[in-house]
């Protein structure tokens, strides 16, 4: 028996839609592989990739899935330049948003977001795209909120930007139309989650917009976070004495479908929405 094909197991009822791989360039440590295993491991018939502003791994992910009996869900974390804070600010902050590919046209649209993202870092110090850029090339695309300390709306909540943020969410609404955005909740402890969270859950309701429960994955284990943090470091030009660095939290390990499913047990709807989108994207990608 080979190592792609072992014997069955019951398929889950949870799978990750937020996996980052080690194309996410120093954000990220697993290999396509080592996420791969585990899925089929834990009878997920599904697992999304979306590595930070690139598709670089997308091959690579959609020739090994499969080998696993695990379907591909290819997606990125998306850079959108945000409105300035004041006239004197300098430099624009950054918010992300998620995007998944349902089909072919989303593959061409999200290749070029990615493309745009990339050349725009080369002037801007970092990969990102206008809102207008996002709403030329948003047709085949799934969208999810992305986190609560990254992402476009969790950065607005943080800094007391409600009702921006709400807004924001409702321009997504009405660019991905036909139920293609999801309201992202995110549990991994951080005070930006708790924070977030009843906003999300109230405009989610408000605007009937559908949950999606994800899990922040950075490393397999949880006694990798050390380690992770110490890389991340590097990545950021900074050290493990800085104590305005950015780190993750040892909850940002590849959960089992239980542990995904009891963390969540308040919002079942955003833990069934996963196996919802995983089923909506059915892209293949061109090997």
């Amino acid at each position: 028996m080979t190592e792609s094909a072992k014997a069955p197991v019951e398929m889950a009822k949870f799978v990750h839609l937020n996996a980052h791989s080690s194309y996410s360039l120093l954000e990220a440590v697993p290999s396509v592989k080592a996420l791969a295993k585990k899925a089929a491991e834990y009878g997920m018939p599904a697992l999304g990739v979306a590595d930070t502003n690139n598709l670089f791994g997308s091959v690579e992910i959609g020739e090994t899935l499969p080998g696993f009996g695990v379907k591909p869900i290819i997606g990125s974390s998306v850079s959108i330049t945000m409105e300035k804070d004041s006239p004197t600010q300098l430099q624009a902050d950054t918010g992300l948003i998620t995007l998944y590919i349902q089909n072919e046209q989303g593959w061409r649209n999200l290749t070029k977001i990615s493309s745009k993202a990339s050349l725009n870092g080369d002037e801007l110090g970092t990969p990102q795209i206008s809102f207008e850029v996002l709403a030329e090339h948003s047709a085949g695309l799934i969208c999810s909120t992305c986190n609560a300390r990254e992402g476009y709306v969790g950065k607005l909540i943080q800094k007391d930007k409600t009702s921006e943020a709400e807004q924001f969410i409702l321009k997504l609404k009405d660019l991905f139309d036909q139920n293609r955005l999801y309201i992202e909740l995110q549990r991994h402890g951080m005070e930006e989650e708790i924070l977030s969270e009843p906003h999300l859950l109230d405009w989610a309701y408000k605007h009937n917009l559908p949950l999606v429960a994800t899990n922040d994955i950075r490393f397999m284990k949880k006694e990798q976070e050390e380690a992770f943090n110490v890389m991340l470091g590097v990545g950021d030009g900074t050290t493990v004495s800085n104590p305005a660095r950015r780190k993750f939290t040892a909850e940002h390990y590849f959960k089992t479908p239980d542990e995904m499913i009891a963390l969540f047990k308040d919002v079942p709807e955003a833990v069934e929405n996963t196996l919802v989108i995983a089923q909506r994207c059915s892209f293949k990608v061109p090997l």
